[in-house]
């Protein structure tokens, strides 16, 4: 019984000491895409299904030093799969799309974090996040018509045109548990919705998407980033 305190005291004292912590964590969410109307349009757009779960990754760096705010920001990785319809244009040219789309998408995120409780074993996370899609496909079928007439084309791993990365406003908590003297379990659920359309073809598209993520961060106690850009005191 002993030991047991005076490890869990040990590990305790370390992780009080460390300055910031660099980790990695994988999980799921679950992802809700529907059309957002935009002004000055004639598009539509119809999410006809998505593909759950959505998976992600995330590569942080996250500060420990003293305080109750502390910095933090991460890599996001996520790949999306879904099919929908869209369409643009009028009565003089336009073109409407049927397909299966799938996105890879990489997001830098700035989430500072605030301490719940004393040790800063539980953090409320917030901050944004901006992404772009990195690579994709299109399987499907595409109608184009115009004052020559109408051209009928199909889709097979066709470049995800219309699609691109999206501003988020991302609000979450990370829950640390120390189990080595540089090392803790991470513990990140979070949920993030949409302030710039992900798709730019039809009338827009607006996403809300709410998960968990698991992984492993490795504490240090070199000095952090907000430590290097403090000012001397003289």
């Amino acid at each position: 019984m002993r030991a047991a305190v005076f490890v869990l005291g040990l590990l305790t004292i370390t992780q009080a000491t460390a300055q910031y912590a660099i980790g990695i964590t994988v999980g799921a969410a679950h992802l809700d895409l529907q059309e957002r109307k935009r002004k000055n349009t004639t598009g539509s757009l119809n999410f006809e299904g998505v593909d759950q779960p959505a998976w992600s990754m995330a590569v942080f760096y996250r500060e420990h030093a003293p305080g109750r705010l502390h910095l933090g920001g991460e890599l996001q990785v996520d790949r999306r799969r879904f099919s929908a319809s869209w369409s643009d244009g009028g009565l003089g040219s336009g073109g409407s799309t049927t397909a299966s789309v799938e996105l890879y998408t990489v997001r830098l995120a700035l989430l500072p974090e605030v301490n719940l409780d004393r040790p800063g074993n539980t953090r409320l996370r917030f901050g944004l996040a901006l992404g772009a899609v990195v690579a994709g496909r299109m399987n499907g079928t595409r109608t184009g018509w115009g004052l020559n007439g109408t051209v009928d084309e199909t889709l097979e791993d066709a470049d995800p045109t219309g699609f691109g990365g999206e501003l988020r406003a991302m609000l979450g908590l990370g829950i640390r548990v120390p189990l080595t003297p540089g090392g803790e379990l991470v513990i990140d659920p979070f949920t993030a919705l949409s302030l710039m359309p992900m798709v730019r073809v039809g009338g827009g598209s607006r996403s809300w998407e709410s998960g968990l993520r698991l992984g492993w961060a490795f504490t240090t106690k070199r000095m952090a980033l907000t430590e290097w850009a403090r000012p001397p005191v003289r």
